[in-house]
């Protein structure tokens, strides 16, 4: 089952590596963004609170859509896929 970070990143058409990279861009002073992004979509690991926001800005939503999973429209997409 995917999670919303996973669901966010694919909804922006970005691989892992090109989150990362962009994030990179944004947080240059952050390293291992591209294992931290699969950890946080296997589930291993949530983003610490300063990376919320500038995730937001990669993946096109907003903090609260981050934190508050799965919405009713996220619900029917991963309904849809099944």
């Amino acid at each position: 089952m995917r999670n919303q970070y996973k669901f966010y990143r694919e909804r922006a058409g970005l691989t892992q590596a090109e989150a990362a990279a962009r994030l990179k861009e944004i947080m240059p002073n952050r390293r291992a963004l591209r294992s931290a992004i699969a950890q946080w979509e296997n589930g291993y690991a949530k983003p610490i609170v300063d990376v919320l926001l500038p995730l937001a800005e990669v993946y096109g939503c907003t903090v609260d859509e981050l934190l508050r999973w799965p919405k009713d429209d996220e619900k029917e997409v991963m309904k849809n896929e099944h």
